[in-house]
């Protein structure tokens, strides 16, 4: 198991149809890359990623396209072995009794491991629906 530090980000995106990925980033030109397919625009106030890549690899996790507000995405572990990295992580539904907007979001966790040469990564992608009551 790999330990990970989790940066606080907030997107705004323009609804791509691409459903969860993760993706490895070790360069300003794949973040850039990686935003610009999802499509994603940060908000004022999010931290400037790019002083992380000189000693860190990102993993970009995208929970998709959801229909309404509530949604809560989770990276749970980031695990390495001989192939490839796994990363673990949890989308969190709002049930049937929560209270929640009716606007599109795009659930998004970054992470920041050591510097990682890695070139495969496998996105393990557990949903459950959190009920309010």
């Amino acid at each position: 198991m790999i330990i990970f530090e989790n940066i606080q980000v907030r997107y705004d995106g323009a609804h791509p149809k691409q459903g969860p990925n993760a993706y490895l980033i070790n360069s300003e030109e794949r973040l850039r890359k990686v935003l610009e397919d999802l499509q994603l625009t940060p908000r004022i106030g999010n931290p400037d990623l790019t002083p992380y890549l000189a000693e860190y690899t990102l993993i970009v996790v995208y929970g998709g396209i959801r229909k309404t507000g509530g949604h809560r995405l989770h990276v749970t572990k980031v695990i390495q072995n001989k192939r490839e990295l796994v990363v673990r992580a949890r989308m969190l539904q709002p049930g049937p009794n929560c209270n929640t907007t009716s606007v599109i979001t795009h659930p998004v966790q970054i992470v920041a491991v050591p510097k990682n040469t890695m070139k495969r990564l496998t996105l393990d992608f557990l949903e459950s629906i959190q009920d309010c009551k």
